[in-house]
């Protein structure tokens, strides 16, 4: 957290020092979580949060550039997982991650080969995607206990920090960042899925796609996003009073320490298929606002992802209503 903080005020005023310093907090805070991992069972639980963490934040550049996650990435949680190791209630964490890694394996193969309407290859594509998307349902679906979250309904709370005046109560901030990982490897999967039924009609016609509960998925999952937002991001315009009855507490560390995860999901769900303008445009503001507030780099570039994102939609609906107006002109 302090070589977060560190490195926003640096950015924010330019200050080469401040860098150097955040830099220097940043190795100390790996050394310590390489001291942790060496003895893990000094700290079991600790060493098997920071170690899936770890796993999923691994997944997240694998997934953004196409690329595959190494085999051997893995191998410590699926052997934890046929041991004792790992306790009852920190399982699903664990569970979630080899079904994210076979979906970043299946959208390196998506970005690196060219598929033809019709093939065979196309079609096998598109059944190994809804089944991993299988996969993340049944997931979803079995979550008791201690991973269930509450949906909260408050509508006196300023609407910028808020969205559409619900936001998520979870059991612990551990809870909460794990089921945002499932929800943007699951937008995305879906977001392939549609791309790939789109392009390929004639495949897509004999695969049982449901693209209209796909969509609804993508709509619902992206609105989670936002609604989870309180829980990973103290907002400016909610008092002490305010932050401490929205914020979810313990399990995991708060504050900066989320973010960066937070404004990739963000990314995710604003960008995602057929979701509502206001999910687009309050996420394009929270990622402004912590820009402005915390000086994160990675914040102001997403946010100009999310304007040439808008922007590319806009020409789109325009081109398509001048081609609908034009098609009228010929039939009169």
């Amino acid at each position: 957290m302090a070589a977060l903080g560190l490195a926003g005020m640096a950015n924010l005023h330019d200050d080469k020092q401040l860098q150097r310093l955040s830099r220097i907090k940043y190795g100390e805070a790996l050394s310590l979580t390489n001291a942790a991992l060496h003895n893990p069972l000094q700290n079991l639980e600790a060493a098997i949060k920071t170690t899936v963490m770890l796993a999923l934040f691994q997944l997240i550049p694998c997934v953004t550039s196409g690329v595959s996650p190494p085999e051997n990435l893995f191998d410590w949680l699926r052997e934890g997982k046929t041991s004792d190791m790992i306790p009852e209630d920190e399982k699903p964490g664990a569970d979630l991650i080899p079904i994210i890694a076979r979906f970043a394996q299946l959208n390196a193969t998506l970005r690196t080969r060219a598929y033809a309407d019709g093939d065979e290859s196309t079609e096998q594509m598109l059944q190994q995607l809804l089944a991993v998307d299988t996969e993340m349902d049944r997931w979803e679906s079995s979550q008791g206990g201690k991973w269930k979250y509450e949906v909260v309904s408050s509508p006196d709370l300023p609407r910028e920090a808020i969205f559409r005046g619900r936001y998520h109560r979870y059991s612990d901030v551990w809870a909460s960042r794990i089921w945002n990982h499932f929800r943007w490897a699951r937008l995305l999967a879906n977001q392939r899925m549609l791309e790939l039924a789109a392009g390929d009609p004639r495949t897509a016609t004999r695969i049982p796609l449901r693209e209209e509960q796909i969509c609804e998925t993508v709509r619902r999952l992206a609105v989670d996003v936002l609604m989870s937002v309180p829980t990973h991001y103290r907002h400016p315009r909610l008092s002490r009073e305010q932050l401490d009855a929205v914020q979810t507490h313990g399990g995991a560390g708060s504050a900066a320490f989320g973010i960066p995860h937070l404004t990739f999901q963000l990314r995710v769900a604003a960008c995602a298929p057929g979701v509502p303008y206001d999910v687009w445009r309050w996420a394009l503001d929270v990622l402004e606002t912590v820009w402005a507030e915390l000086g994160m780099l990675h914040a102001k570039s997403l946010a100009g992802v999310l304007r040439k994102h808008r922007d590319k939609l806009d020409r789109e609906n325009l081109e398509g209503r001048l081609k609908v107006e034009s098609d009228k002109g010929v039939l009169v």
